[in-house]
């Protein structure tokens, strides 16, 4: 994982869950600070951590971002994974310019999101291109999950917002960054073989602050 590499300086992941890039980047001798909204999980990392020697950890139990308050130009690399696609594209475009404030000039945003490209969610594939081709802003905001995906219905949110390359790159553009890389990540061997589609299952996006 790129976040993970020449891991100098601070980092921040957010939504770190049980923390598995935060423990390489520490492998690596990055200092991080891991947020996740559940205390459990920071206090499985923690744990994790100190078995292994890491001293340059700290945890923060917060909701992203309106609980979270950092200095600017705090962090080398921020990683936001499978999170954003909770939030609206409203809510999403004021994140990333709130991310952007965070980091250090030419530090870099690491974000990855899931798409509608899984078989679970074929029905909603034709809505969305639909959406795309009459020029909607935020295509893959659903409002109403279950009636799109019935196979997995009952673990999902009344709300989720899928994304693609085009759309993760104009709300970067439009938050400031240099878009250093966008592509889609295949995930076979990761989710189970019968959501699996193309190769388009989620999509990840490396953004540069300018200045």
């Amino acid at each position: 994982m790129k976040f993970t590499e020449y891991a100098d300086g601070q980092f921040l992941e957010i939504g770190a869950a049980f923390g598995y890039a935060t423990m390489k980047a520490l492998e690596n001798g990055a200092k991080v600070i891991a947020n996740d909204m559940d205390i459990r999980h920071l206090e499985h990392l923690e744990d994790a951590a100190s078995k292994l020697g890491y001293s340059e950890l700290e945890t923060l139990a917060a909701e992203f971002p309106h609980e979270m308050g950092f200095p600017a130009k705090s962090f080398r690399k921020i990683l936001i994974s499978r999170v954003l696609h909770f939030f609206s594209g409203e809510q999403i475009k004021a994140s990333l310019q709130q991310v952007y404030d965070w980091l250090e000039p030419n530090g870099e945003l690491y974000v990855v999101c899931e798409t509608t490209f899984l078989t679970n969610w074929l029905s909603f594939i034709p809505e969305y291109e639909k959406r795309k081709a009459a020029g909607v802003e935020f295509s893959g905001e659903i409002d109403n999950p279950k009636h799109w995906e019935k196979s997995w219905s009952d673990n999902l949110p009344e709300f989720v917002h899928w994304l693609d390359k085009d759309s993760l790159s104009v709300l970067f553009e439009k938050a400031g960054f240099e878009i250093v890389e966008v592509d889609y990540i295949n995930r076979k061997g990761q989710f189970p073989d019968s959501l699996l589609l193309d190769g388009r299952e989620s999509v990840g996006i490396i953004g540069r602050r300018r200045d």
